[in-house]
């Protein structure tokens, strides 16, 4: 990386994001959870990094639902603007993980937007990953105000209350599954998760994901 390719300046300002339609809105402040959430299950993590994700977290969960049923609310969609900066810092420096390893075979073969097909996953990673590592999920617990038990039935309410289902449905069904074989992993995504995980696993995450979420199930 050059330091010449980042921006000296960010412009943050909710005015400009009253037009965007909900489906944009959707997917942006859901690709900004998957930030956050694959930095707090990240080999890289620290905490400075628990601490801008957790924020986050938080602020999503409170932010984004008001901001698809009032679209010209602009304080929170000025909340939504800071939890995405704070989890692009806190993923920028532990980069992504597993959820976006799965992710982009799903974009390039379904045109599914990038923020729904890295985050309708995260509620079945956060289960993988808690069976091995419970205590890495706390910074997401804390956020929820649940036991890490609950973490990723709590993704998984969260998700399907703003939406995700419906929008999912009319773009992959769950017998897509074993088609992907082992594309579901790109290693210098996958190898930054707490839990390994090849092939297989990542189509079991996946067609949970989908029984979850799509209807045609």
């Amino acid at each position: 990386k050059d330091l010449r390719l980042y921006p000296s300046h960010a412009v943050i300002d909710p005015e400009l994001t009253r037009s965007m339609p909900s489906g944009l809105t959707l997917s942006t402040g859901l690709d900004a959870l998957s930030h956050a959430m694959e930095a707090v299950w990240n080999r890289r993590h620290s905490p400075l990094t628990d601490m801008l994700a957790g924020q986050a977290i938080e602020v999503i969960l409170d932010s984004l639902p008001i901001v698809l049923k009032e679209p010209a609310n602009a304080e929170h969609r000025r909340r939504m603007q800071s939890a995405s900066l704070f989890a692009g810092l806190a993923m920028g420096t532990t980069q992504s993980a597993l959820a976006h390893s799965i992710s982009y075979p799903i974009t390039a073969k379904y045109g599914v937007p990038h923020g729904l097909a890295c985050s309708f996953t995260l509620g079945e990673i956060a289960r993988y990953n808690a069976a091995e590592n419970p205590e890495r999920l706390t910074p997401i617990a804390q956020s929820f105000g649940c036991p890490v038990g609950d973490v990723a039935d709590r993704i998984n309410a969260f998700l399907r209350d703003v939406g995700v289902g419906p929008a999912l449905d009319t773009q992959i069904a769950p017998d897509a599954v074993e088609a992907f074989g082992d594309d579901l992993i790109t290693p210098s995504r996958a190898a930054n998760n707490i839990r390994n995980a090849d092939g297989p696993a990542a189509r079991m995450l996946l067609g949970n994901a989908l029984n979850t979420f799509c209807t045609a199930s």
